[in-house]
């Protein structure tokens, strides 16, 4: 760790250098200070807009001919808050091979109940993710805005969105 730090303290060299953490509670201080990292960005699970796109995303990826009008992704957004993209692309598989074993196509419905049957991070981690959530308050700039807010603070930042959605229409 010493000579790493070292490397990044003294080196003039043009070099981007990144790291990824899943326990930054873990993570000793001298490591994240200024000076190490020009910015530490933190990322936490989707808002109602990137989830649309992580939705689209992934049916896209499966079903391109028709991804943009066989869904309602607002039903699709609706029903997947505080899920991460890659529990979403797990919602999506297994909403296929239900489908699939039906002998039918998949549709909104299946992808609704198969989300909504997950045990998502935010429940099966929930303390883990409260204490990162806490650590990067104070730490870090975020990545979305949204990501930080309470339950309710989005509930109202959804709602003016929606209203900006409908004004710029």
């Amino acid at each position: 760790m010493a000579t790493l730090l070292t490397w990044m303290q003294e080196t003039t060299k043009p070099i981007f250098f990144f790291a990824t953490c899943n326990s930054v509670d873990t993570m000793p201080p001298e490591l994240y200070r200024k000076g190490r990292f020009t910015e530490i960005w933190g990322v936490a699970e989707p808002d109602r807009e990137e989830r649309k796109d992580i939705w689209e995303i992934k049916l896209k990826a499966v079903r391109p001919h028709c991804y943009q009008t066989a869904y309602d992704y607002q039903a699709l957004v609706d029903s997947s808050d505080m899920y991460t993209g890659a529990e979403i692309e797990v919602a999506v598989e297994n909403a296929m091979f239900t489908a699939f074993d039906d002998g039918r196509e998949f549709d909104t419905e299946d992808l609704v109940v198969s989300i909504t049957q997950m045990k998502g991070q935010h429940i099966t981690a929930k303390k883990s993710i409260d204490r990162t959530r806490e650590w990067m308050k104070e730490k870090v700039r975020m990545v979305s805005y949204s990501a930080l807010m309470s339950a309710e603070e989005k509930t109202v930042a959804d709602g003016w969105n929606d209203l900006r959605e409908i004004r710029s229409e």
